[in-house]
């Protein structure tokens, strides 16, 4: 979807902090204060494949073409038809790779008048935006949500959005990693090659709730933070919770409280009963959460699930339980569309299939799914890792500062579903392992719930466990040498492959 959503200038609800359900009063629970426009349907479209319009200048292109978004370039016939055919990998029915521009006309009702504005884009490469031809900002995000504050420039009135979208793979320094790259067998062009959705709106952070600390205790905490408080006087904070479980809602008891106005808003709720998430049940709980100065409200919802996914000597453990993950490798393969699915059905369909054989988790390779594969695993239950994009040797301060924001946005926007039990720091890492270390380190401070990996696969052989990882991805185990008794990875136990890796992806096998 796209769409433009106004927030009032209380601009309240950045995250919600530390745990769970909580309080609630007299207003409706399904109040929403927040207001959105629709930017789905057909943008004005201009290619710029030799990069002759880029900079924070707007000197775009003339606009002749038109796209329908959300959509890639690809689905929209974008680009030059590719009449070439691989056996290598799969094949594009168009190309194209470079900038492409996007613009719309908008119109900012009266009543937005010093409401916070802002832009968000899920799925998109490295984008500028401008506002009335006035550069706005940039992100070079890639697995995470864009975000961009609007509000100084998207006043009431008409007003024209420029994007500009770059999907060539020299703008970062990732390489040919499954977000990225189609050069790879299993791999083909994915929602990269220009916008597939967004919205405008005040959207903040993601609302953060922690994941039930011990299983004896009921009592659990919830925080507001406030993106900005007023200075003084008293803020109202009414939090309204239900539960649904096997399709069957159920609300909890609200409370409301009144407290001077700070950034974080904190108070303690006691649950009576608590119902654990887990593959097998998949109770979920929902909170509209509502702040008011007495002149303005702003709320926030979410979505979240009850659960301790943690390990236990060498086994994990789910709930205090032993339990065993039945692993599937994921390299973002969809070629009917080349993008994986954008809304929870399509999810959860994947997740049916996988479920259906006995697949109770996803190791996302070298990539992270939209929002809606984390809401599909949330009902299914469904252990997701979702991985940073990198595969090769992290060698250079600037890439690992670049993988350490988009974690750090990964886990703001996808941490808070219960489904988010591990992560990864990429794909046979083979060197700068000093660098993963900071790398892993600063985003356990930024978000201790999932369990994290310095990688999988790592030195694509032998590599010993580090402290900081909670559990290790190995393709063998410790031995003074080379051999296959040693291997855990298929591709090396059995193949006994001479030279297992090739420019053409061909392999020479040992005669005995």
């Amino acid at each position: 979807m796209i769409s433009l959503r106004k927030t009032p200038r209380l601009k309240s609800l950045v995250c919600l902090l530390l745990c769970i359900p909580a309080l609630f009063s007299f207003k409706a629970a399904d109040k929403q204060y927040r207001e959105t426009i629709d930017l789905s349907g057909r943008w004005q479209f201009a290619p710029d494949e030799q990069n002759s319009h880029i900079g924070q200048k707007l000197a775009a292109p003339t606009f002749t073409d038109s796209i329908l978004l959300p959509g890639t370039t690809d689905t929209n016939h974008k680009g030059r038809k590719n009449d070439t055919r691989t056996t290598m990998h799969l094949n594009r029915n168009y190309v194209y790779e470079g900038p492409a521009w996007y613009r719309k006309e908008v119109v900012i009702p009266a009543n937005w008048k010093n409401r916070s504005i802002s832009l968000f884009m899920e799925r998109t490469k490295p984008a500028k935006v401008w506002i009335d031809g006035q550069f706005a900002g940039e992100s070079m995000l890639l697995e995470s949500p864009q975000e961009y504050d609007l509000s100084r420039l998207l006043t009431p009135g008409r007003h024209i959005i420029t994007l500009c979208v770059d999907n060539n793979a020299k703008r970062t320094p990732y390489g040919g990693v499954h977000m990225y790259s189609e050069r790879y067998p299993d791999q083909l062009e994915r929602c990269y090659r220009s916008l597939l959705s967004g919205s405008i709106g005040n959207r903040s952070e993601s609302p953060i709730y922690k994941s039930l600390p011990t299983l004896k205790t009921r009592k659990q905490f919830a925080g507001v933070k406030l993106n900005r408080a007023p200075k003084s006087g008293n803020l109202s904070l009414d939090l309204f919770i239900s539960k649904e479980e096997n399709g069957k809602p159920e609300a909890l008891p609200p409370a409301g409280f009144t407290m001077k106005s700070d950034s974080i808003l904190t108070v303690t709720y006691n649950f009576s009963d608590i119902s654990l998430w887990d593959e097998y049940h998949q109770p979920l709980y929902k909170i509209n959460a509502v702040v008011s100065d007495g002149k303005q409200a702003d709320n926030r919802t979410a979505t979240f699930g009850m659960r301790k996914f943690a390990t236990r000597g060498t086994q994990f453990t789910i709930n205090g339980r032993t339990t065993f993950l039945r692993g599937k490798h994921d390299g973002c393969v969809f070629p009917l569309t080349g993008y994986p699915p954008m809304d929870t059905t399509g999810w959860m369909r994947v997740f049916r299939i996988a479920k259906s054989y006995g697949i109770n988790h996803y190791r996302f390779h070298t990539w992270c799914p939209p929002e809606a594969a984390f809401t599909a695993a949330d009902h299914l239950g469904i252990y997701l890792q979702p991985e940073l994009p990198f595969w090769g040797g992290l060698d250079a301060d600037s890439t690992a500062t670049m993988l350490t924001k988009e974690g750090i946005a990964l886990l703001k926007s996808y941490a808070n579903h219960p489904s988010f039990v591990m992560f990864g720091m990429g794909n046979e890492i083979w060197s700068g392992h000093e660098r993963v270390k900071k790398v892993l380190t600063t985003l356990k401070q930024s978000d201790s719930r999932p369990l994290y990996s310095e990688g999988s696969n790592n030195n694509i052989g032998y590599a010993p466990s580090i402290d900081e990882e909670d559990y290790h991805v190995a393709a063998r185990t410790p031995f003074a040498h080379d051999s296959i008794l040693t291997h855990i990875r298929l591709i090396h136990a059995f193949l006994r492959l001479k030279r297992w890796w090739h420019p053409q992806h061909r392999f020479t096998f040992d005669a005995n």
